[in-house]
């Protein structure tokens, strides 16, 4: 079992959000308001791997993500934020229909 923990290198990860993503930022730090550092650590870490993943993912490729359902809610709102970063960049291409399985 994984014990998330808050300490400086963390910190440096989230704080290296605040230029590139603000909004991920602010929820992240939001939720550490309600559900303390452990969760602050756990999404922090996890939107930086589910960020590297978009940016290497292939336009057709898929994203398969299992998770504790503690945290469901929150990586689901990540994961929003990133697919509004999608949407956005396919808008930028010239895409006007944009498909998602429920």
């Amino acid at each position: 079992m994984i014990f998330w923990v808050w300490n400086e290198d963390v910190d440096i990860r989230l704080e290296s959000f605040l230029t590139d993503h603000p909004h991920l930022f602010a929820y992240i730090d939001l939720v550490g308001h309600i559900n303390g550092l452990p969760m602050k650590s756990y999404l922090t870490f996890m939107a930086q791997r589910i960020l590297e993943r978009h940016r290497i993912l292939k336009e057709s490729g898929s994203l398969y993500l299992h998770c504790d359902p503690v945290a469901d809610s929150y990586l689901r709102i990540i994961l929003d934020y990133v697919l509004e970063i999608i949407i956005l960049e396919m808008k930028l291409f010239g895409f006007i229909m944009i498909s998602r399985l429920p």
